[in-house]
């Protein structure tokens, strides 16, 4: 799997990086740009003009397939006002689906293991919450540093990033052994320790997503800070941090829900005759699917699926659209 991963980031990624180099819009030349000895080795080749020439009839003859699909010469976006019934109708049917499936759910679970299950539910997945607000804390303190530090240098990136693919790669349940083993002799509640199991799976999207923008932080803008002056605290206030903002929103999204998903694994694990179980709505929804109890799986996906929605509608959205409209750099 190591090699796998590394032949496919020098054959295929790092000529794709190199590549795309050539979209930057900059006043001045990158002095570190990444390269890739494929990417000079295609370059110097005859064989892509040759592949172009065997292909270009197919691509000719996809458009001219394409072509009774005729071209749209109006927007897709009707400026025209909408009828007001139309609406009125739309709105009431979709409320009076929403209402009969709440009904239908609710009376579900009245039958099955009682409304009074949403209490202790509810609690659970709030002590999951807390651990997955966690893991993205220390996990922005961690990796956003070290993101950066590989991001604006081509020359470390070009090492670090295999490396990186490599332990992100890396199944997480294969390193439970060794932890459950640490946890055991220190005697660490899983309460606790499960979110290490949880970030061994969902650290990496802020890592990946700090990596990619601080890459994309024009040369002017850091020759700028060169001549000057700015360097240290105020750097990071006034460049890194606005410039990698968009990025880490991604990624700390990406990382939210990663964490949500390894709260199934994280919070009950088994290792020979040891097992070990928090306290928290992954380890429910787990027991539940063991015990083949439907009703308290669907129970936990509905309590999970609301916190999700609730957290994303409240903070990621507002902070996404304010990171794309004050420190978006294009």
């Amino acid at each position: 799997m190591v090699l796998t991963i590394v032949l496919v980031n020098v054959v295929f990624w790092r000529p794709l990086t190199a590549w795309s180099e050539r979209f930057r819009v900059e006043h001045t030349e990158s002095a570190q740009a990444p390269r890739s000895l494929v990417l000079d080795l295609l370059r110097r080749s005859t064989v892509p003009g040759r592949l172009a020439r065997v292909l270009r009839p197919v691509g000719e003859h996809v458009d001219r397939l394409m072509r009774v699909f005729g071209r749209s010469t109006r927007s897709a976006y009707d400026e025209r006002a909408g009828s007001r019934i139309g609406d009125v109708l739309f709105f009431g049917l979709l409320f009076a689906a929403l209402a009969w499936g709440t009904w239908a759910l609710a009376s579900y679970f009245e039958r099955t293991v009682g409304l009074a299950e949403f209490g202790p539910t509810s609690l659970m997945g709030l002590a999951s919450l807390g651990r997955v607000i966690v893991l993205l804390v220390v996990s922005t303190i961690v990796w956003v540093p070290v993101g950066v530090w590989i991001g604006m240098n081509p020359r470390i990136c070009r090492f670090a990033q295999p490396v990186v693919q490599v332990l992100a790669s890396f199944p997480a349940q294969f390193l439970f052994i060794f932890v459950i083993a640490a946890l055991t002799y220190t005697g660490i509640s899983l309460n606790i320790g499960g979110i290490a199991l949880m970030a061994l799976g969902a650290q990496w999207y802020v890592l990946f997503n700090v990596i990619a923008a601080a890459g994309q932080i024009p040369t002017d803008l850091r020759e700028a800070m060169d001549d000057l002056g700015v360097h240290g605290v105020q750097r990071w206030k006034s460049l890194i941090l606005p410039a990698i903002a968009p990025g880490y929103v991604v990624g700390a999204i990406t990382a939210f829900g990663g964490a949500w998903n390894a709260t199934l694994v994280g919070e009950v694990v088994e290792a020979g005759n040891t097992r070990m179980e928090a306290y928290g709505l992954g380890a429910y929804i787990t027991n539940a699917t063991t015990d083949d109890v439907f009703a308290r799986v669907l129970l936990g996906t509905v309590v999970m699926s609301v916190v999700t929605v609730t957290i994303n509608r409240l903070l990621w959205r507002r902070l996404q659209r304010t990171a794309e409209r004050r420190f978006s750099l294009s």
